[in-house]
């Protein structure tokens, strides 16, 4: 069974393009590695980093506090062009207060995931997912 993780997490990077944040669902430390791979940080090159993290109980809670971040800092024009789960042009102020709504977010989520996995039995999720 393969395991996504179930961590919210920021990673950043402050280099000639100036401030980029990454909002990411998963493993928070491999996805920040991968950012890492090709990035020549023995030559002085800038390297990503993780700002914060959030463990939820489910990948779903992860992935529905990672999408609230993401649309709203988008709809507030901080959207990358380049890619889809960076920010650019938001303060750390900003973005610490959609984390703390995405929190709220993802834990109702969670229950929510929860109350669905009770009601049918407490199985196995993986005799459920298609």
């Amino acid at each position: 069974m393969i395991d996504p993780g179930r961590e919210l997490y920021i990673a950043w990077i402050a280099d000639s393009y100036g401030l980029t944040y990454k909002i990411g669902s998963g493993k928070a430390s491999e996805r920040v590695a991968e950012l890492n791979k090709y990035r020549r940080g023995s030559l002085g090159e800038m390297l990503w980093s993780k700002q914060s993290s959030y463990e939820f109980d489910s990948v779903e809670g992860a992935r529905a506090a990672e999408d609230y971040i993401l649309v709203e800092a988008k709809t507030a024009g901080h959207g990358s062009k380049d890619h889809s789960e960076f920010l650019v042009g938001i303060s750390n102020k900003d973005l610490n207060l959609l984390y703390g709504k995405a929190i709220e977010i993802g834990v109702a989520k969670d229950q929510e995931v929860l109350a669905s996995r009770k009601m049918l039995g407490d199985k196995p999720v993986e005799q459920f997912s298609s």
